[in-house]
């Protein structure tokens, strides 16, 4: 085996698992950013098609969120504008 070959064949190896290690890396993150925002973390999974990622961040952005809909929904979408009334004798 020539040392060439030898050579190109470990920075072959290097340059594959640093690829790999990049794409592990943002299908974790997209997951995790999926996940936060209430939905399933398979979705993180179509970032890595081209343009479905486009459409997938435009999807992230523009929806609305399950988390958005379950704090709405805790929170009896209402909002206290007013003080409620007190005792006369604090006035």
């Amino acid at each position: 085996m020539n040392s060439d070959q030898y050579t190109s064949g470990v920075i072959m190896f290097f340059y594959c698992a640093f690829i790999i290690g990049v794409v592990a890396l943002a299908i974790a993150v997209w997951w995790r950013i999926f996940s936060k925002a209430g939905f399933s973390g398979v979705l993180g999974l179509l970032m890595l098609v081209p343009l479905v990622n486009l459409f997938m961040i435009l999807f992230l952005a523009f929806s609305e969120w399950p988390i958005e809909r379950e704090n709405r929904a805790l929170r009896g979408n209402t909002y206290q504008t007013s003080y409620p009334e007190t005792d006369s004798k604090y006035r």
